[in-house]
């Protein structure tokens, strides 16, 4: 899904590992939130179609932006947190 859409997501307040969460972990939350360019659904089909009693939720992951040179890294499988 491709457009400006907001991403919500959890993290650790003692170790923040992004900007946003870094900016927010001084506020005694653990919740941020981040502009992104799209999503993608990485649950498996199989997954997606059963009954939501057995499988309740999916997972989405953000569309980010990358630099050249670290494009050139998760090509060659060295940054697998990137897909």
């Amino acid at each position: 899904m491709l457009g400006e859409h907001w991403f919500l997501y959890r993290f650790n307040p003692q170790r923040p590992l992004t900007s946003d969460s870094v900016n927010l972990a001084q506020e005694e939350t653990d919740l941020a939130e981040s502009e992104v360019r799209g999503f993608a659904v990485v649950t498996q089909t199989c997954d997606i179609v059963r009954s939501c009693v057995e499988r309740p939720f999916i997972e989405i992951v953000p569309l980010v932006e990358v630099e050249k040179q670290r494009m050139h890294e998760i090509q060659r499988s060295r940054l697998p947190r990137y897909a």
